[in-house]
């Protein structure tokens, strides 16, 4: 199985993480630890096999 990506980039603005372009998933650029636990949280979901996802 190969490796999916996540592209993460900061908002133009410069005070945002963004890494769901479809559904602009935000989180405040001065709090890149919770910005990594929502990613964390979404990889989980989005890689989680049919059945497993919440």
């Amino acid at each position: 199985m190969a490796s999916r990506k996540v592209w993460i980039q900061i908002d133009p603005s410069g005070e945002s993480f963004v890494w769901q372009r479809d559904d602009r998933a935000l989180h405040a650029a001065d709090d890149p630890a919770g910005a990594a636990a929502r990613i964390a949280e979404y990889i989980k979901k989005r890689d989680a096999a049919p059945g497993e996802r919440w």
